[in-house]
């Protein structure tokens, strides 16, 4: 999914530009929004969808095309499409507004005829559920149900749902029709019944709870954080041969731990391991490993574990740092930083999550960035796939925690500003002259081992005015936040040609 619609915007935004005409629609979810355990994968790819809409609404702003190219990300619920999609909802007992076709698609052309950037396409209701549950869903608790399902009738197992087969659709078969007028007393009642059944008592359940939770959390920010030890237990770090990956493996060498540094730059790897070795007097290896292959993150997963063990701290460093919109580079270029940037998250946590919960002990680390959270054009590539390692690390914070795993396995998920690695990078920072402050890697890295003894569960290890940033930028309205690009951006980076 989401290396195809990078592709397909790179095929027709060009001719779009040319014209000084058009308007791009994706169709991303509200796990988009709001991850959601069981859902790890397509809640990683629709936040990566989210992020690569944002970042292109910001380049079009950039190139002057804010009056004549349009962006609309569309953010359904629960629509009526398959039937074994209405089905699977039935057995989990999921009592959710459903919408049809034709009305998240009514919805969703009114958004582009209106020139929205985004729209959620469901229930006022809905929407006013997902902006709280927003705000809230890590802080106050709920009742984990889990529900084991037949393995061939859930929607996991279905192969006919991941392979496709043309004209094998079937259609869920729609029990409502749009009514004619926008409201009717059949309608209301509805929608009111669904409120005093559904709604409410929830949402006094979770009033009850926030007081609680405010109080503990008050009192936790005045009171020092408890740090957990980590000494003696194993560190996978990838990209640990040099850069932020580096110093990593120093800081948690300095913790005790044992480390395994996995590059593709074996050379790089081999230096890091022996440096660890002299100064720290613990156990560490060098193994080379391309993360964006799943079999070569399987051969890492054997070799680790005969040369030092089983893996306690996996933390996912290894990416490309790519300045590439979607019209520079070549095709391959797009898929790599795809592969490498998100897609092994997904096989490095693969290859040693299920480990981690049958010793009931771990901890998983995604180093994200900014741009995870603050898009920013000319990184269109990139800013997509850092959103997509935010939902996937979300998502599985929660998975974890329907598992019954929430005080034994944690995740930290890192958004680093700017840090000086690279040569290349601080000299294009120096070139267009973005005032973006930029910190060594030993500096981020102390913060993100802190931050991993802590358990906390995000970190922007930044300034505090990157940090406000941050949290304040969800909320800011689009004319705002396209004000404050002109102000931070000195100079407008050049597209450069594809090839």
């Amino acid at each position: 999914m989401l290396d195809y619609y990078p592709l397909a915007i790179r095929a027709f935004k060009d001719g779009m530009m040319e014209r000084r005409r058009g308007h791009i629609v994706a169709v991303s979810s509200t796990f988009g929004i709001v991850p959601f355990g069981r859902t790890v994968c397509y809640s990683a790819t629709k936040f990566g969808v989210r992020g690569l809409m944002e970042g292109l609404n910001e380049e079009f702003y950039m190139n002057g095309y804010s009056n004549d190219i349009f962006v609309t990300c569309v953010y359904p619920g629960f629509v009526a499409t398959r039937k074994e999609f209405m089905e699977y909802l039935e057995q989990l007992g999921c009592r959710v507004p459903i919408n049809t076709p034709d009305e998240v698609a009514d919805t969703a052309i009114d958004a582009v005829l209106r020139n929205r950037c985004e729209v959620i396409t469901s229930s006022l209701i809905m929407r006013i559920m997902l902006k709280f549950y927003a705000a809230t869903q890590s802080s106050f608790g709920r009742e984990s149900k889990q529900m084991a399902l037949p393995k061939e009738r859930s929607m996991a197992f279905r192969e006919q749902y991941f392979q496709h087969v043309d004209g094998a659709y079937e259609a869920a078969s729609v029990r409502r029709k749009r009514p004619d007028k926008p409201l009717s007393l059949d309608r209301l009642e509805k929608n009111v019944r669904f409120v005093l059944v559904e709604v409410f008592p929830k949402v006094a359940k979770v009033l009850l709870l926030l007081v609680p939770v405010l109080v503990r959390d008050f009192v936790q920010f005045l009171l020092p954080a408890k740090k957990k030890s980590i000494s003696n237990q194993l560190a996978l770090v990838t990209g640990g041969g040099n850069g932020l990956g580096r110093a990593l493996c120093f800081r948690l060498a300095q913790e005790g731990c044992s480390v395994a540094v996995a590059d593709i730059d074996l050379v790089g790897a081999r230096r890091t391991a022996e440096e660890v070795r002299t100064r720290f007097g613990v156990k560490a290896d060098a193994f080379h490993v391309d993360v964006s292959d799943y079999g070569s993150v399987t051969k890492l997963k054997e070799a680790i574990e005969s040369s030092l063990g089983n893996v306690d701290i996996l933390v996912n460093n290894a990416a490309l740092l790519a300045m590439l919109s979607l019209s520079e580079g070549k095709p391959e270029d797009v898929q790599r930083i795809v592969n490498v940037n998100l897609l092994s998250h997904f096989w490095t946590i693969r290859a040693f999550k299920d480990g981690m919960v049958e010793r009931r002990r771990g901890h998983i680390v995604a180093i994200c960035s900014l741009l995870g959270i603050v898009p920013f054009g000319r990184t269109i590539s990139y800013c997509a796939t850092k959103f997509g390692v935010r939902g996937l690390m979300e998502s599985l914070e929660n998975e974890f925690y329907q598992d019954g795993l929430k005080n034994d396995i944690h995740t930290t998920c890192v958004f680093p500003a700017g840090i000086r690695t690279r040569k290349g990078f601080v000299d294009l920072v120096k070139d267009i002259k973005l005032t973006v402050p930029l910190s060594s890697p030993e500096y981020v890295a102390n913060l993100i081992v802190d931050a991993v003894r802590a358990n906390k569960t995000e970190i922007v290890p930044s300034t505090w005015e990157m940090r406000l940033v941050a949290a304040i930028y969800p909320y800011m309205p689009k004319s705002l936040i396209l004000l404050v690009v002109d102000t931070v951006l000195g100079v407008t980076p050049v597209l450069t040609s594809r090839e």
